[in-house]
């Protein structure tokens, strides 16, 4: 299910069913494809991922369709720390800033924050090779990258990406070969969901 915060009015909330009141879930703070989508534009991923315990914080209410920036991710977070108390609401130590595409890029810009514990970058990668050594040879801290095969258009992007990481830092590159808009709006997310929710 999803709803919205009087909050955090330019996001949608995705969470489980039901969640016991002792319970902090992990969240997933979500840039959406071309920085313009709905917070709902693949909302069967972001309700497969939830039904796994999740909380995932989209960019964009509902219905909305306006240009978003990272900005919107840092004030998702800022959101997160001022309720992680609260039952059944988050846990601010388990927070993976994520993103598909033009969501992806906003996702780099923010991934730094000690804030977040974990980066997710979908079908996305920096333009230019000398913005992937500057962005991705700078990231210290676990991520992972889902590509849709060499049909996506970001997939060189974020290989060349993937291959600049530094070595020490933990990451994982998977391809399904279903091309940039990958299963999102299949039940559950499809593939990529089933994968999603053992690296986030």
């Amino acid at each position: 299910t999803y709803s919205t915060d009087t909050a955090l009015p330019e996001q949608t909330i995705f969470m489980p069913a039901t969640v016991p009141s002792t319970l902090k879930l992990p969240v997933i703070l979500w840039g959406v494809g071309g920085c313009s989508d709905t917070g709902t534009s693949i909302a069967p991923f972001h309700e497969g991922l939830a039904s796994h315990g999740f909380m995932v914080i989209a960019n964009n209410g509902p219905t909305t369709r306006t240009q978003t920036t990272a900005a919107s991710l840092t004030a998702a977070v800022d959101f997160v720390y001022k309720v992680a108390g609260t039952p059944g609401r988050y846990a601010k130590t388990r927070m993976v800033v994520s993103g598909w595409s033009c969501g992806g890029l906003e996702a780099y810009v923010v991934a730094n924050d000690t804030r977040f514990s974990t980066v997710g970058i979908f079908s996305s990668g920096e333009f230019a090779a000398a913005d992937s050594l500057a962005v991705a040879g700078k990231i210290d801290k676990p991520i992972f990258y889902f590509l849709g095969g060499s049909s996506d258009i970001a997939y060189a992007n974020g290989e060349r990406d993937y291959s600049d990481l530094p070595k020490s830092t933990p990451a994982w590159l998977g391809n399904d070969g279903k091309g940039h808009v990958h299963q999102f709006t299949a039940p559950d997310g499809g593939m990529i969901g089933d994968a999603a929710v053992h690296w986030a």
